[in-house]
């Protein structure tokens, strides 16, 4: 199920948002933007959560002005960083990044956050404005020797359309409480996370809107030799021979929506892929922090309640159920104030009677959903038996408590590579229930219970948590291991801890 980030406050219906959306041509020059609307102390406030930390690994890009809708929620440009390959063997090798951070889903909930009302996210979740130059690497970034990935050209996309990166939405004009003062506040905002990840992907191909990008672009460091282009050069993505395509927490939202299309995209321009039938590019995506338990069939009562945007007949009657959250979600967030991209296939292939004679295309509001049913780029996919986030958000949903969500985690991780029917066998889209499609490939798994929530960009629990494994001589595998082996075609692939009650939980638990 996708969680709003901070349900604290009670939220608008979608019909006032839709409405408010649909008389924005007419207001977005009277409504001022975010940054002119809330400015009275703590706004805007950073948050205390998911900030890149200033270093001296990755180089700060900016997205070039020949991507004129590539903009945080606030109207600041959007930036990415890059460190390119330190061997020339791996000079096509490359990683993406998708940077996570949370999201909001309401004119209020985005008034808080950029303010960090009722949230440890804040303003640098929405902005750029103060990145620092260079960044830390940290986790699959470490320049250490025990990194394998360590040689590969690395880009990070720094978050700050709190769309999940799924936005393509300018000038949103809606009203929120002012979270400082209280007054009532008509104000602008951009939702273009989407935008900004097509901007990026063009950038480092060197194409800019169709004519060859200025080389500070895609270039970084000192300008040695004072001719205006700096010293250090990203390799050409359009020459790349593998690409993983990676995202944590609400970047592994965007990955879920975005990497079927994205794979497609580099594959019809990528040099080596010009011969029909013939591609080598090995393009793949990893989850991290994005599959959480299967909660169709969970009571909703709770959930709607905090939302605000199911329908009001199944709030008073106490009989919500999944459908009635996720077609709320669709028409508040991602249709009222995201306009957020689809994913690839999920809402063609509902729509055919022929695949789902219901029409069930709501389903595609569900990230998790579409991780374990239409996504067909193979992927790998780590989350915490007891993650301290998604945890939180399930017990506060009223789905049950700890044990019941790592139970759960459990078994949908498990039933991924289950021999009997993995998930080319149990996808919506699988080769099994779809005859004529591809199979798809069995995902790398890492499943531990350390209550961590991010595990990829983080040195911890990337490297240091660890699983029992046939690999000697600890016999012992850790998220960077079983990644690596996913990608080498080595084992083990799929680590899923057993869920043992007296192991890690979060301080809340009982």
């Amino acid at each position: 199920m996708t969680q709003p980030s901070s349900p604290k406050r009670p939220r608008a219906v979608a019909a006032i948002l839709l409405a408010l959306a649909a008389a924005a041509p007419a207001r977005a020059q009277l409504d001022p933007l975010l940054p002119q609307a809330f400015f009275t102390a703590p706004c805007p406030n950073p948050g205390s959560a998911g900030s890149v930390v200033p270093g001296r690994d990755l180089w700060k890009i900016g997205v070039a002005p020949f991507f004129p809708d590539a903009l945080c929620n606030d109207g600041t440009r959007a930036v990415f960083y890059v460190r390119r390959y330190a061997d020339d063997a791996y000079s096509n090798h490359w990683h993406i990044h998708l940077q996570g951070g949370g999201n909001c889903t309401t004119a209020q909930s985005c008034a808080d956050r950029w303010c960090s009302v009722d949230t440890n996210f804040g303003a640098r979740q929405m902005s750029t404005t103060g990145t620092p130059p260079r960044i830390r690497a940290r986790g699959i970034f470490d320049r250490s020797s025990r990194n394998s990935f360590r040689l590969w050209n690395h880009v990070l996309v720094y978050y700050c359309s709190s769309d999940s990166w799924t936005g393509e939405a300018s000038d949103v004009a809606v009203v929120a409480d002012d979270p400082a003062t209280g007054v009532s506040t008509a104000y602008r905002i951009h939702f273009r996370g989407a935008t900004i990840v097509d901007a990026v992907r063009d950038q480092l191909r060197r194409d800019c809107a169709g004519v060859p990008c200025p080389c500070a672009a895609y270039s970084y460091g000192p300008d040695g030799d004072g001719d205006g282009c700096p010293d250090f050069q990203m390799p050409d993505l359009d020459e790349a021979r593998y690409v993983l395509f990676s995202g944590s927490s609400a970047g592994s939202g965007g990955v879920r929506v975005l990497a079927d299309a994205f794979g497609a995209s580099l594959r019809a321009t990528n040099v080596n892929c010009q011969m029909p039938g013939i591609c080598p590019l090995d393009f793949r995506a990893v989850i991290d922090a994005g599959i959480g338990p299967d909660t169709d069939g969970k009571d909703y009562d709770t959930a709607c309640g905090q939302a605000g945007w199911c329908d009001p007949a199944c709030v008073a009657a106490g009989t919500c159920e999944y459908q009635d959250y996720m077609v709320g979600f669709g028409a508040e967030a991602h249709a009222g104030l995201w306009n957020a991209r689809s994913e690839d296939s999920c809402p063609a292939w509902h729509a055919d009677p022929a695949n789902d004679p219901n029409a069930e295309t709501w389903r595609c509001e569900d990230y998790g959903y579409l991780a374990v049913n239409h996504v067909t780029t193979p992927y790998f996919v780590r989350t915490d038996l007891q993650d301290e986030l998604l945890t939180g958000n399930y017990r506060d949903a009223g789905f049950g408590l700890c044990p019941d969500f790592a139970a759960e985690v459990e078994a949908q991780h498990r039933a991924l590579f289950d021999p009997v029917c993995p998930l080319d066998c149990s996808a919506a889209e699988g080769s099994v229930r779809t005859p004529g499609n591809p199979p798809l490939a069995t995902p790398g798994i890492f499943a531990p219970q350390d209550t961590d929530h991010v595990g990829l960009t983080d040195r911890r629990p990337f490297f240091r948590v660890r699983l029992p494994c046939a690999a000697p001589p600890t016999n012992q595998c850790s998220f960077h291991d079983t990644l690596r082996n996913w990608f080498l075609g080595a084992g083990p692939q799929q680590l899923v801890a057993t869920y043992n009650p007296a192991g890690p939980a979060p301080s809340y638990c009982p």
